[in-house]
């Protein structure tokens, strides 16, 4: 069976050594002092015990020289071994300063990144917190911050355990030193919050909490937020604390800072991008090599062409061949002078369509000053285009139209005044036939200056909304028929065959309507159709029923009218532009009123015609008896 035996150390073994030394030391005095006592004995026993006394004090000196250099050596390893644990002591307390300023390193690191964290849109104050919380050696704590438009404080992050966090009784008188804090710019310390007496009314409330210490976040002299820490020991936070915090408060000052104007920036940004993106008009950019980088919604709409398609792009793939070569230029000549240029172009659409499309391009400048791209904006103005042609044309028709009226009050005015004169002068000397032929002269002359104005009165009313309509049960027939008895003679003097068809029996033909304007509507059609038909041709006027009402039309062999010109001819003041029109006179404003007192009955009116042809003209007025009214109603109820 094997012995087991405890291990024995260099001091212990020195020590156990020393003391068969000293029991040796004893024994040899002890023998030395019986012989030299013994009275006794020959000579050279005493010789051989004097050898002995010498050698024994011998030895005996050499035992205390080694007993001394022993003692030396102990001596100098309790001095060695006392000042190893000094050393470690040091060393210990030299490792837990480096540790403590490692911590603040990092936690001045993790501050100064806390701006790289708000640009990737992640939270950094939480980290801080629970960093500072544990460098302080504190067991909670919360960040308040101002809000920038009210200045008040408001807890932007805190830790789950309490004080100061969310649900915690505490929290709002820590929110009333947080804002003295806030006012003053200076920290604010609680020792032992269980005997403060500024706690000692909250006893009850204040358990497991001992000391308190509040910093300002103080950036270019404006408190920006208050850091709050807690712990559960009396006096933690001491001197080295307030010193660790002044350094750390100001960058954390400075980073809250940065993170609200990295906040303005990026609202501001994505504000700018939501109403660049929502933006009506084209808006877009592109680089040096003329090529698209960004892409609008207006700009999808206006081209259509989406964000896929045309990043990536050229420009001049979505404008004419005609205008590429030209554009390419002007953009040029934007990227070298800086100038603002706006042109106007043909754009092609992605749905195989062109459009009129008016471009500004603009140089967009780097850091540095230099130009990085051009910047684009474009309206889409085909409707703008069209209306100012339309106001073109309308502005010549009108001018065209004073010339008319001029012309068309000048001639009958000078036929009165010519035959006027003459009656004055020489009425003694002329028959009576020639007196009344020219007084009827002048009566029809009169006739057409009153048609004239009234056209223009009622063309006045119209455009105002002005001019009423008193809708009556009537036979269309019977208007009609009135209508072209007082324009037969007209026919016959003009050699044109003036006849009327009706299709359905007269009663049938009962419509509501203002018997006045249908006189009106039909004058109109007939004196048109009989202006622009010449000799031996025909007029003719049907009759027929319809779902809808009733259906008049007046057709005729004349000289038609272009297929271009048809859906113009009911504007006003519009004549269609040919040698006959202009031989023939007249204003523009006989089938443009025609068309409003129509439409004024509820009824329809459009125009079939072949150029050279002739033409027939439709209008249709809704019927008068029982299902008509109730299909008026049903109109009506359904406006």
């Amino acid at each position: 069976m094997a012995i087991r035996r405890n291990k024995v150390g260099p001091k212990e073994d020195f020590v156990k050594k020393a003391l068969d030394l000293l029991q040796v030391r004893r024994y040899i005095r002890t023998d030395s002092t019986r012989a030299n006592g013994s009275s006794a004995g020959s000579t050279a026993s005493n010789g051989e015990a004097a050898s002995d006394s010498v050698n024994g004090e011998v030895l005996l000196q050499t035992i205390d020289l080694m007993l001394d250099e022993r003692r030396e050596m102990i001596g100098r390893s309790e001095r060695m071994q006392k000042e190893f644990a000094v050393f470690r002591q040091a060393n210990l307390e030299t490792s837990a300063k480096l540790e403590k300023k490692i911590e603040e390193i990092s936690l001045l690191r993790l501050v100064t990144d806390a701006t790289g964290r708000v640009l990737l849109s992640l939270d950094p104050f939480k980290l801080i917190l629970e960093k500072v919380i544990t460098i302080v050696n504190a067991d909670s704590g919360s960040m308040m911050l101002a809000n920038p438009e009210t200045g008040r404080l408001e807890l932007h992050t805190a830790t789950e355990e309490k004080p100061g966090g969310p649900g915690d009784p505490l929290s709002g008188i820590l929110m009333a030193i947080a804002n003295r804090v806030a006012a003053s710019g200076k920290p604010f310390f609680i020792d032992d919050a269980q005997t403060d007496p500024f706690f000692s009314l909250l006893h009850e409330n204040v358990n497991g909490v001992g000391a308190l210490a509040l910093f300002p976040l103080v950036v270019e002299g404006a408190t920006v937020g208050v850091l709050t820490t807690a712990s559960a020991h009396p006096g933690q936070f001491g001197l080295e604390t307030e010193r660790i915090m002044h350094i750390i408060a100001g960058q954390i000052a400075v980073a809250v800072q940065n993170a609200r104007l990295y906040g303005e920036v990026r609202k501001t940004k994505e504000y700018l991008e939501n109403l660049v993106e929502r933006a009506g008009d084209a808006i877009f950019t592109l680089d040096l090599d003329h090529t698209i980088v960004s892409w609008n919604k207006g700009a999808e709409l206006i081209f259509k062409r989406d964000k896929q398609e045309a990043l990536g792009s050229s420009m001049y793939f979505f404008v004419s061949e005609d205008d590429a070569v030209a554009l390419r230029e002007k953009v040029r000549g934007v990227i070298d002078s800086e100038d603002i240029l706006t042109v106007e172009i043909d754009a092609k659409k992605g749905d195989g369509r062109t459009t009129q499309v008016a471009l500004t391009f603009s140089p967009i400048r780097g850091a540095d000053g230099k130009v990085i791209g051009v910047s684009g904006i474009g309206k889409d103005i085909s409707e703008r285009k069209g209306v100012e042609e339309e106001l073109r044309r309308l502005n010549e028709a009108k001018t065209n139209f004073v010339s008319t009226v001029s012309h068309e009050l000048r001639t009958p005015l000078t036929s009165i005044k010519s035959f006027t004169e003459v009656l004055l002068h020489d009425m003694t000397s002329l028959s009576e036939d020639t007196v009344k032929r020219y007084l009827t002269i002048i009566n029809e002359e009169c006739d057409h200056l009153t048609g004239l104005i009234s056209s223009l009165l009622d063309l006045q009313k119209l455009s105002a909304g002005k001019l009423d309509v008193r809708l009556e049960p009537l036979l269309f027939e019977d208007v009609i028929r009135q209508a072209v008895d007082l324009f037969e003679n007209v026919a016959l003097q003009d050699g044109i065959e003036l006849s009327m068809d009706s299709l359905v029996p007269g009663h049938m033909t009962r419509v509501l309507g203002d018997r006045k304007r249908l006189m009106q509507i039909l004058s109109n059609l007939l004196s048109n159709a009989l202006k622009y038909t010449e000799p031996r041709g025909y007029v003719r006027v049907s009759l027929a029923r319809e779902d809808l009402g009733v259906r008049l039309s007046v057709s005729d062999n004349g000289i038609g009218i272009p297929a271009g010109e048809r859906d113009k001819i009911f504007e006003n003041f519009y004549r269609v532009d040919n040698a006959v029109t202009r031989s023939k006179g007249g204003t523009g404003l006989g089938l443009a009123i025609t068309k409003e007192l129509v439409m004024l009955h509820g009824g329809q009116i459009w125009v079939d015609s072949r150029e050279g042809k002739g033409c027939c003209f439709n209008i249709v007025i809704p019927a008068a008896d029982a299902e008509g009214e109730r299909r008026k109603e049903k109109d009506e109820m359904e406006d």
